[in-house]
């Protein structure tokens, strides 16, 4: 369970940061165009060594910019038991992952002035009127 939650949580760090890890080169053409690197040396330089230590049996991670994927990574195992190897058809548990990654992008939208913390849910969500 441990190794799950630590995955779970690597992953999510990771994705989050992984397009600053590509924002300044442009090497592949659908990178180029969307001003990012794809290159996989840098990320595979941070979960290489989390697979060493056997702290995660695989991953798959995909980044897009601008609805366009510029990188797809897959490595080692997302079922070790069953031998089933990463891809983007693979569905994995995250648990309650989604939790901060809506909170981080609200406050993206906050701080950007797209929405107020303050407002009320049923100002972008109508059907929330009649529950409350």
């Amino acid at each position: 369970m441990i190794k799950r939650t630590f995955l779970v949580r690597a992953l999510a760090l990771i994705g989050l940061f992984v397009p600053a890890l590509y924002a300044d080169s442009a090497l592949d053409e659908g990178a180029a165009s969307a001003g990012m690197d794809p290159t996989p040396k840098p990320i595979e330089a941070i979960l290489g060594p989390l697979m060493g230590d056997q702290l995660i049996s695989g991953y798959h991670l995909s980044v897009y910019k601008n609805h366009q994927q510029i990188l797809n990574l897959n490595a080692g195992f997302a079922d070790d038991a069953r031998k089933i190897e990463p891809s983007e058809d693979v569905l994995y548990a995250i648990a309650s992952m989604t939790k901060p990654i809506v909170s981080l992008a609200t406050l993206i939208l906050a701080d950007r002035g797209v929405l107020n913390l303050d407002d009320a849910v049923q100002t972008f969500i109508p059907e929330f009127a009649d529950l409350m």
